[in-house]
């Protein structure tokens, strides 16, 4: 007899399946395509790749001598399914040719005032997913050479951080989704022998 499998997609929420009533953390992937990008950002001096989040990187930085891990997701060419919730700076790639990018440096709370007044990809809610299309400008705000990646992510985390209205957003869209999750695991628990 094999598994039960049951995919649930709830409103606004990410992706999260059960096998034979057991839950667990759905990680998609569609292609390896950013896998070049991804191992720039992870050769950058303190930098690691978490366990769970596929794409993203973890940054150890000082800053006025306390050490801070900085969240940061790697995009190439665009931002498509950006996770503006996940709280992490964007580090997007454009690709010139072959290995060679130009890259954007863009801090988190600019990506959730990017998002707002958007439409959800793969989800209601713009803050669990979203496409931001490329403005005409192709956010050359943000550039910089590979040799000042790192840099930029410190500034864009400063940035983050004093923008107060900006954290208490990111806690309440959290907790909202946290709470979706719970009411979405009840209701599976409630109905999982019913099928």
């Amino acid at each position: 007899m094999g598994q039960k499998v049951c995919l649930c997609v709830i409103e606004g929420l990410e992706a999260f399946h059960f096998i034979d009533g057991e839950h667990k953390e759905t990680i998609m992937g569609i292609t390896k395509d950013g896998e070049k990008l991804e191992n720039i950002i992870l050769s950058i001096k303190g930098s690691s790749k978490p366990k769970r989040n596929k794409g993203d990187a973890i940054i150890l930085v000082e800053i006025d001598g306390t050490p801070i891990n900085i969240g940061v997701e790697a995009k190439k060419n665009s931002l498509n399914q950006v996770r503006p919730r996940k709280n992490n700076i964007i580090v997007l790639g454009i690709e010139k040719e072959e290995m060679c990018y130009d890259f954007r440096v863009i801090p988190a709370s600019h990506i959730m005032k990017m998002c707002l007044g958007k439409a959800g990809q793969h989800a209601i809610q713009p803050f669990v997913c979203v496409h931001i299309p490329k403005p005409k400008n192709n956010w050359i705000q943000y550039r910089c050479n590979e040799n000042q990646i790192k840099e930029k992510i410190i500034e864009a985390y400063k940035i983050d951080m004093v923008n107060i209205e900006y954290q208490n957003l990111i806690k309440e869209i959290n907790k909202e989704v946290e709470r979706q999750k719970q009411v979405s695991l009840e209701l599976s628990d409630k109905y999982k022998d019913k099928q």
